[in-house]
Formats: C-alpha cells, sequence, structure tokens
C-alpha cells in the first residue's frame, strides 16, 4: 500500500483535531530532555542505516568516542563500544529517518538510545516519515532491506523480518512513541523532518507531540488507516514529516518567496509567535539537497540539512552507478552537520575517507566566515 495516496485533509477537519476531539493526554514515562545548559546544537540529518558515516559524522562533530577496542569485526559495528562524549554544553537533535534503506537500522536505533542516557537528557530524536510508516501497523517493512533483518537478533545475530516487525509493534515501538519528537523547538530554531507548511505554524510544538503520540498509539490498537484517525492530519502528504512544499520550489523564487512569508521566515520584522514562542529558523531533513552538503533557502532561515548521508541505502549517489535509473544521475552526496552556537547556524562538511576533518560555514544572512580544523585536534582540546 502506497502510504501518500490520500488528498490533504480539509482546513475544518484539522481544525476539530487541533481543538481536542478524539485527544487524550497521556502519561507515559518519556525522557524529559534536559537543554538547559546547552550553548552548542548539533543536528544530523537522515542516516538511513549507514553506521559508518552516522559515527563518522558523530565523532566530527566531537560527540561520540570509543568505548574500548571491538575483538571483532562483529563488535565493530556494536553500540556498545561507543559512547557520549559531548561537553556538557553539547547537545544533539537527529532529524529522523534513522533507519531504513540502509543495513545497519537497528545498531543505529540503540545508539542513539544509548547516546541519550549517557549525555542525561541532552539527546532529542524526532520522528521521520520512514518511522511512521514502521509504526503504523500494516505499514512496516516497505523500505527495509532483506540485509537488515538479521541485525535484530539477539547480539545483532540471527535476526528475521518476523522479530523486526515483532519489535516495532511491541516493546521497541512503544519506546519510540514514548521518546521521540515529531518537533523540537530550541530557543528560536525549530527542528522537524520534513517541514511546517502555514497551518502547522501556528500550532506549538507540544500540541503536535502530543497529538502524534495519541494517534500513534491509538493506530497500534485498532488498525485503523490513520489518516482517518482523529489527529490523523499529522500523517498527511503535507503534513510535518512528509511535506516537500519549499525544498521543491527551489527553482521559482517568487512562489517560494509566498511559502517562506507564510510561515514568516525571511521576515525579521514580523517573526511568527505562537504559544511555544517566536521562532526564526527551521532546519528540516527528509528531502535531499542535489549538491550533497546543506543548503538553506527563504534567506537563509529554511536550512536543508539530509545530504545522502547513506551510500548504504543511496550507492548510486556516492559513485557512478552503470544502468542507474535517470533520475539517480543528479544526486550528490555527501558528510555534514548543521551546528548552532548561541543562535549563529553553521553547515559542517566532514571528509568522508581517511583522516576526519571539517570544514565549518557560518550560514546566517551576509555572512561568508568560514574555518576550517581538524577534528582530531579538536577533540582533544575539548578533553583537556
Amino acid at each position: 500500500m502506497v502510504f501518500l495516496c490520500h488528498a490533504s485533509w480539509s482546513w475544518a477537519l484539522r481544525l476539530v483535531a487541533l481543538l481536542g476531539i478524539g485527544h487524550t493526554n497521556l502519561a507515559w514515562g518519556a525522557m524529559t530532555e534536559n537543554f538547559e545548559n546547552c550553548n552548542r546544537l548539533v543536528a544530523v540529518g537522515d542516516l538511513h542505516g549507514d553506521w559508518d558515516h552516522a559515527i563518522r559524522i558523530l565523532t566530527a562533530a566531537r560527540l561520540v568516542g570509543k568505548n574500548g577496542e571491538p575483538q571483532n569485526k562483529h563488535d565493530e559495528r556494536n553500540p556498545k563500544f561507543y559512547k557520549w562524549v559531548g561537553d556538557y554544553t553539547d547537545c544533539l537533535v537527529q532529524m529522523g529517518d534513522i533507519g531504513d534503506r540502509g543495513v545497519y537500522s537497528k545498531q543505529l536505533y540503540d545508539l542513539f538510545e544509548r547516546l541519550r542516557e549517557e549525555s542525561e537528557g541532552r539527546v532529542v530524536t524526532l520522528l521521520g516519515d520512514h518511522e511512521l510508516m514502521n509504526l503504523l501497523q500494516g505499514q512496516e517493512n516497505q523500505y527495509t532491506v532483506p540485509e537488515e533483518y538479521q541485525y535484530w537478533g539477539k547480539d545483532y545475530e540471527n535476526g528475521t523480518e518476523e522479530i523486526r516487525t515483532e519489535a516495532w509493534s511491541g516493546e521497541f515501538g512503544k519506546n519510540m512513541i514514548e521518546n521521540y519528537k515529531t518537533i523540537f523547538q530550541f530557543q528560536k530554531t525549530v527542528f522537524v523532518h520534513a517541514g511546517l507548511e502555514e497551518f502547522y505554524a501556528t500550532i506549538d510544538a507540544e500540541t503536535i507531540n502530543d497529538q502524534m503520540r495519541t494517534l500513534l498509539s491509538e493506530q497500534r490498537k485498532t488498525g485503523q488507516e490513520a489518516i482517518s484517525m482523529p489527529n490523523g492530519y499529522l500523517a498527511d502528504v503535507d503534513g510535518p514529516l512528509w511535506t516537500r512544499l519549499i525544498p521543491l520550489l527551489k527553482d521559482d523564487p517568487v512562489a517560494e518567496k509566498r511559502e517562506c512569508e507564510k510561515v514568516d521566515l525571511g521576515n525579521t520584522s514580523n517573526l511568527r509567535g505562537t504559544s511555544a514562542g517566536h521562532y526564526d529558523r527551521i532546519v528540516v531533513g527528509h528531502t535531499p539537497t542535489e549538491t550533497g552538503d546543506i543548503v538553506t533557502r527563504c534567506d537563509g532561515r529554511f536550512v536543508q540539512i539530509d545530504t545522502h548521508i547513506s551510500e548504504n541505502g543511496f550507492p548510486y549517489c556516492w559513485k557512478p552507478t552503470p544502468g542507474a535509473a535517470p533520475h539517480h544521475h543528479w544526486c550528490k552526496a555527501g558528510l555534514a552537520f548543521f551546528e548552532l552556537i548561541g543562535n549563529v547556524g553553521f553547515k559542517n562538511d566532514v571528509t568522508a575517507e581517511g583522516d576526519i576533518h571539517v570544514v565549518r560555514v557560518q550560514i546566517e544572512e551576509n555572512a561568508d566566515v568560514k574555518s576550517s580544523y581538524s577534528t582530531v585536534h579538536k577533540h582533544e582540546y575539548a578533553a583537556v
């Protein structure tokens, strides 16, 4: 079944959902994020099962380090051999789509849970459309490669498709619903997997998060099609986990400006105020950039950080592939992460091979500040 085959909800139905008809406040024991002392926030885009590139980026960002030495090749991708090494003022947001397409999805989900615990709540993980599909009863395994199934067994061995399906419908999925967010706002920056169209930009973050938890919890009980349920507007094609509106207007500056203004981006004199407060920047994943690095729209206030990180999932973006489909030939890939220091945004490009080096570029308006550094040197400096 194709998930995106539905027309958008009417605004009237959305308003019914927003007013809370059919909405129940859930009292789950979710881990509360601890961003009070956060001065440096790192955001990482869609990883799609690529363990090696994920570890390289998190190492480059000086947030993850080795925790002992693996005894064999199998353990090189075991989360227990890695640990959180970030400073107490460092925080991390992962933008969703940790899994699917690539091979090492289970190890990556477990890694981020480990980092959340070791950082004492300074790690936030967002739901992406792939988490959503796997959590919805009847939608799981659509984009899972067969090589992934083996890693859902004990100690990442002897897993099967059935074990994976049971995990998503059981405690693994329940814990994700409790701990993953649909949208996260830190100071004046909003982090969301796909984006916010005009309607969603009027709703505060916690209302959206609560309604998504309710939707997912109830759908798992009933098996009803999510789009037809109370709060089902969140699973719609123009919802926060699916929309591609602003990224796809890259060749139409007039239309892009119009959509940016609808969510008050690029209009510093009239920042949108919601019950969650003002924001002046949205960071998204979901729609990959064509250049393989982080790009911005809306005068630098809409930041796209999905750079086709996963070579597992998108090999044709990383290396020329004979016989690739025509739409794959434009595809470029790279390793990158977004960094927020104070309220200043930076894009960081990471070398994909050899020693890890980072090139940092400030991406605020009218800025051309650039710097480069070796993460080895930076990490040693931070550890002193």
